[in-house]
């Protein structure tokens, strides 16, 4: 039988075998009910239903918390008790739901163990007959989710701006991270190294200057796993890009939460690196509830490996929700588990409040349950000093309480007004929105953990609300919350509440062959002092078990930690280790030794171009210019690109690339296939070009590998080099396409897009073990004999010059009886 498609979504709840088999329709929640009595028979209905049993993950949370446990423990007890009790309390419910699939009773279903609840997709009367079923405590509607919307400035336009757009701007940052302090907590040594952090939204760029070299999932240990990294149930893509072609909500986002160099620096933890969910606002595509669940489950274990933690975020930005009387359960805390949960196993979790000024918060940001769930984010406008409330923050009290009495909400308050941040297409823009607001908070938590790992979700929040600046009335109040958030003491809290804290400075990445290497590692005693024998280096260059070395104190809990020499064949892996006086333990990195620092052995890097295509004869042999692309000395740009001929998206003529009022034109320059070599061990190979581009914010200029990852590149009005890695493909014949599209557009005069200089070129480590120098070989003849013994009695005496004095063994200032015996005992 064919079954109307036009899904409705709904969401119940599951239980377990052995809990009361008397059920009734009151399993079904009030806003499901409506749903399905007001549904055609055949139409399909989505629901989540929730079992009885939820792992007590309360109870679970009192006792880590009791035993001070670490977010490593934390995260595995939470996880593995979700998986168990899904894996053993669903199998009666699952066992029935693949009969009713095979007998096409149902049109689909999915489970979960983060909220221990199975999605499915079926006719009214199927879930209604499902909700009987004795394993299920409640159902409920599977409501649509969607982002706050964007408040742009101007109110019709994205401006974008080129990379470089801060350097008018005080200390090179945005007013945002200004007004919050951040500049001050860099200079404390803290910008989010060793930390995690995630974000639920549209996607984002994963190229973009200030985002691209902080995706975790360029990690060496991530090769082949990018869903460890990005999540994309919609479209199962696997390499971070931006859905959202308007505002580039998710890249905006995540630029203010770890946005930095080599773009500019628009974000508070630029130390840090990120993954990211693109669930949200999915361009038409329906996203609910289910799918933020699945995100969430993604999140707090993303490699599917409970074991192992150093791939759970620290931090989450939830910049969406939905509008109040959308039919959500918004204070029913069984449907918002999932949050909770994610929370009990380590992930703080933020919200924006909205962009609904005096008609409330959005949910799941309007939960007032307890003190901390959950943490909504208003919008201040930091471009003004005396920091008013933004003109659209959603402002309390929330009736979303355990009681329904009312709450004050929201908790707190940050930089939501003309925020400059990345963009999809590779540029910057400035947006408003508690969307804004909420990732300055995000990374003032990466900061935080940095500052001190193993804080809880709690005590974390507690800190941000007593250290925020006041505003408004006096104490919590329906328009800021408790205030601004201040990053430099919220830090400083961190640093204060922590068992103790401990950082490094300089850790190497490239060991020179044959010579020692050394970094600083600095500790802060909190509630914990730290004995100096408890701080160890531990290190492997190989294979095997690490070696434990004490390391140096130099005074004020400074320390140096010594590598010894490496030669080139060693691959080094290391970690600091360091045990307060009450037995609690740091680590750095975080998760050591799960997690450990690692380096390379050489001399340098060494690039050597492989192919080169200039257009000085024209358009190449093999490549297609579609559109306007064409080859042209035209409306040239100084700068060391411009020589002889380039291609030009472009009108040689006028120097714009507009076709006519309302007139939209698009065109792909695609080179000829070209074979990209391996490069071997300890190497990589990258396409670079020489390109200036100057368009419109919202016309699309993008590069793109044919049939592989897509990126989008912002505007630069000067000859810029960019350099791509596409180690990935060696081995392959790849065709490398760049691609204008303006849509529809007004009659604009930019001037285009130019490309020269199109070159493969590999990076090789180059490395050569010294010879090993012979003690005593006075005369470097590869033997120590009669006449190294005659050098050093003709050196007999006090050394004029200790660098003219080789047969001084000792370096005693003096060649004396004791070098002649060194020289004996290496006689041969």
């Amino acid at each position: 039988m064919m079954m109307h498609r036009a899904i409705l979504t709904a969401a119940a709840c599951l239980g377990l075998v052995g809990v009361p088999s008397a059920h009734s329709v009151d399993a079904i929640d009030g806003g499901l009910d409506e749903v399905l009595d007001r549904s055609q028979p055949e139409e399909l209905v989505s629901a989540i239903f929730f079992l009885w049993d939820q792992g007590d993950i309360d109870a679970l949370g009192d006792e880590l918390n009791r035993e001070r446990a670490s977010r490593r423990v934390r995260n595995q007890e939470v996880v593995r008790r979700l998986r168990d009790t899904a894996s053993i309390s669903q199998q009666r419910l699952r066992a029935e739901l693949a009969e009713r699939l095979n007998a096409e009773q149902i049109d689909s279903y999915e489970p979960f163990w983060m909220i221990n609840g199975i999605r499915v997709d079926a006719r009214p009367a199927i879930i209604r007959e499902l909700a009987q079923h004795p394993d299920i405590k409640r159902v409920f509607y599977n409501l649509p989710i969607e982002g706050p919307n964007v408040i742009v400035p101007d109110d019709h336009e994205v401006v974008e701006f080129a990379n470089g757009a801060l350097a008018g701007m005080a200390a090179n940052v945005t007013s945002g991270l200004e007004a919050i302090r951040v500049p001050e907590v860099w200079d404390l040594g803290f910008s989010g190294e060793g930390i995690l952090v995630a974000s639920l939204d549209t996607g984002v760029a994963g190229l973009h200057p200030a985002l691209g070299n902080r995706w975790r999932g360029n990690h060496p240990d991530y090769a082949g796993n990018p869903e460890w990294a990005w999540f994309d149930p919609v479209t199962n893509t696997t390499f971070p890009q931006e859905f959202d072609n308007f505002s580039s909500h998710g890249t905006h986002t995540m630029g203010t939460i770890v946005g930095g160099a080599p773009g500019d620096a628009v974000g508070v933890a630029p130390g840090a690196e990120w993954i990211h969910a693109a669930v949200i606002d999915r361009g038409g595509l329906n996203q609910t509830v289910t799918d933020a669940i699945a995100a969430f489950q993604w999140l707090v274990d993303p490699d599917g490996n409970p074991n192992t933690t150093s791939d759970v975020p620290h931090v989450c930005n939830n910049s969406w929700g939905v509008p109040l009387g959308a039919g959500y359960p918004q204070c029913d805390d069984l449907f918002w588990s999932f949050i909770d949960n994610a929370e009990a196993a380590g992930v703080v979790m933020l919200f924006a409040a909205g962009n609904e000024s005096t008609s409330g918060l959005r949910i799941p940001a309007s939960r007032a349950t307890n003190e901390f769930q959950n943490v909504a984010i208003g919008a201040v406008d930091a471009n003004n000093p005396n920091l008013p409330l933004a003109s659209f923050s959603a402002e309390g009290p929330t009736a979303c309480t355990l009681d329904g009495s009312p709450a004050i909400k929201p908790d707190i308050s940050a930089p939501g007004v003309q925020v400059v941040s990345a963009t999809g297409s590779g540029g910057y823009a400035a947006l408003n929105g508690t969307s804004m607001a909420a990732p300055h908070v995000a990374g003032v938590v990466a900061l935080m953990r940095q500052a001190c790992p193993d804080l809880s979700v709690d005590e974390i929040k507690q800190i941000m609300y007593d250290t925020a600046v006041p505003l408004g009335s006096p104490g919590k109040n329906n328009q800021f919350g408790w205030g601004m958030v201040d990053a430099y003491e919220a830090v400083l809290g961190a640093q204060a509440a922590c068992i103790f804290s401990m950082t490094v400075q300089g850790v190497p990445t490239l060991f020179p062959p044959a010579e020692e290497v050394s970094f600083l590692v600095e500790i802060s005693p909190g509630q914990e002092q730290v004995p100096a024998e408890n701080v160890t280096l531990h290190y492997r260059y190989g294979d095997g078990p690490f070696n434990v070395v004490p390391v140096t104190p130099l005074g004020d809990g400074v320390y140096e930690a010594i590598l010894p020499q490496a030669n080139c064949a060693d691959a080094p892996e290391f970690f600091v280790r360091a045990e307060g006086d009450g037995g609690s333990v740091r680590t750095l990195p975080n998760d050591a030794p799960e997690n450990v620092y690692s380096a390379l052995v050489g001399d340098g890097f060494e690039t050597t171009i492989v192919t080169q295509e200039n257009l000085n004869d024209g358009l190449p042999a093999g490549w297609e210019a579609t559109g306007l692309w064409n080859v042209s000395s035209a409306c040239g740009v100084s700068g060391d690109c411009q020589e002889g001929l380039w291609a030009y998206y472009g009108q040689a003529g006028s120097c714009h690339y507009a076709t006519g009022w309302f007139s939209g034109n698009s065109g792909n320059l695609t080179t000829a296939p070209i074979s990209v070599p391996d490069p071997g061990p300890n190497a990589t190979v990258s396409i670079r070009f020489c390109h200036n581009l100057v368009k419109a914010g919202s016309h699309l200029s993008q590069f793109s590998i044919l049939g592989g990852p897509m990126w989008s590149v912002g505007s630069s009005p000067e000859w810029t080099t960019l350099e791509t890695d596409i180690t990935n493909f060696a081995g392959q014949d790849v065709q490398f396409r760049w691609r204008m599209d303006t849509g529809p557009t007004l009659f604009t005069t930019y001037r285009g897009w130019q490309i020269n200089n199109v070159e493969l070129t590999t990076t090789e480590l180059t490395c050569e073990d010294p010879e090993p120098t012979v003690v005593a070989d006075l005369n470097g003849d590869g033997v120590v004999n009669v006449f190294d013994l005659l050098v050093l009695l003709e050196s007999w005496g006090a050394c004029s010059d200790q660098t003219e004095c080789p047969a001084d063994l000792t370096e005693s200032g003096v060649v004396n009886v004791f070098d002649l015996l060194l020289l004996l005992e290496n006689w041969g």
